[in-house]
């Protein structure tokens, strides 16, 4: 389990994508019971939680301390974060990547 602070920047159907604390690397992140957007409301946000790997996915037991909203400018530096992110293939999708 890596326990840190992360930009939980969106919500989809299936996953959430996190940011690390440097915002070099993204992960899709499954929720335990309960998807993050219903507990801490529509992202962006920052909070500290813990991701850890199950059946090859990453996930993050719904534990959100400390919740700070993000707004409009920040949301779209984290965008932009986001795509080039993924441009430079640290889109972490299976937790074997989990660092």
């Amino acid at each position: 389990m890596k326990v840190d602070n992360w930009v939980y920047l969106r919500h989809t159907r299936t996953f959430a994508v996190f940011l690390d604390k440097e915002i070099q690397n993204a992960y899709e992140v499954k929720a335990l019971t309960t998807p993050l957007n219903q507990l801490v409301d529509e992202p962006p946000f920052v909070f500290e939680a813990g991701l850890f790997e199950y059946e090859g996915a990453f996930v993050c037991d719904g534990l959100a301390l400390n919740p700070v909203a993000l707004g409009p400018g920040y949301r779209a530096q984290f965008k932009a974060a986001y795509s080039a992110i993924r441009k430079a293939g640290r889109l972490h999708v299976r937790a074997a990547q989990l660092r």
